[in-house]
């Protein structure tokens, strides 16, 4: 009997698909950084909508997928995501499904921990007492590189026990030129580089600055490209309209913030 194939995606706010807002509740006026930003970022309305019509279910219609998990959340760390995942799909029976998993690996300086059984999430850049003592010993980008890589080889060892095929990408143009030589090519095998494209206008939301539904669209076809290109098997699937999707749980990753 023929598997069903199960599409599963990691990474940040590129890959939860922040920026296509639920106009209908979102004033067009509010920014990042507006006191009542993280009210409508979280709000339910634009949760869903962010997952529905973001790259990942994209992709996965595109290459006739039967159900799509999305792990991928804002501000998330490539360790975060990891532990998510750990916690989320590591002990999941999958013997029904040929599953693939798309990495959007997010900015190697972000780091995480458990808090109160949650995952929280930091970036090395900000203003936050962990975050600065983090920044103060590790500061070389090419350090921040290897601990990526490191958990990056971690998963990589997971999804072949799990017979999952595991394949990363990248959204940002922040350490290409450096990461092409720290990872290995087995588990890396493609790179969306923004500078060495430039998106069509429209494509982004003025709101916070990530791509929209047009833009996500761009995005899907860029993934769905690699992976044909990479396995066969998927290169003479049908695209399908609707698809099973399933985004594993928003109040699981945390952004920390300091405490007055």
């Amino acid at each position: 009997m023929k598997k069903k194939r199960l599409l599963i995606t990691m990474g940040c706010s590129f890959t939860e698909g922040v920026g296509c807002w639920d106009m209908s509740i979102t004033p067009p006026t509010l920014r990042a950084g507006d006191e009542n930003y993280e009210k409508y970022l979280k709000h339910p309305s634009n949760v869903k909508r962010f997952h529905e019509f973001g790259w990942p279910n994209r992709v996965g219609k595109k290459l006739g997928f039967d159900r799509v998990i999305n792990l991928g959340k804002g501000g998330g760390s490539t360790s975060g995501q990891l532990k998510k995942f750990v916690n989320r799909i590591l002990n999941k029976n999958l013997m029904d499904y040929e599953t693939y998993l798309i990495f959007q690996l997010p900015e190697p300086s972000r780091f995480s921990f458990y808090k109160d059984g949650m995952v929280w999430d930091l970036m090395a850049s900000e203003k936050h007492p962990f975050a600065l003592e983090y920044s103060k010993n590790i500061y070389k980008l090419n350090d921040f590189l290897l601990e990526q890589n490191f958990y990056v080889t971690v998963l990589n060892e997971m999804c072949k026990r799990k017979s999952i095929k595991l394949s990363t990408f990248r959204l940002s143009n922040w350490c290409e030129d450096s990461d092409i030589k720290i990872f290995d090519r087995e588990y890396h095998p493609f790179y969306i580089k923004r500078k060495n494209y430039i998106m069509p206008k429209g494509t982004t939301s003025p709101i916070c600055n990530h791509h929209n539904e047009d833009g996500y669209e761009w995005v899907s076809n860029m993934v769905r490209d690699n992976m044909n290109r990479r396995y066969a098997e998927l290169r003479d699937l049908k695209e399908v309209d609707n698809i099973e999707w399933e985004y594993m749980d928003y109040m699981y990753n945390k952004r920390i913030e300091p405490r007055p």
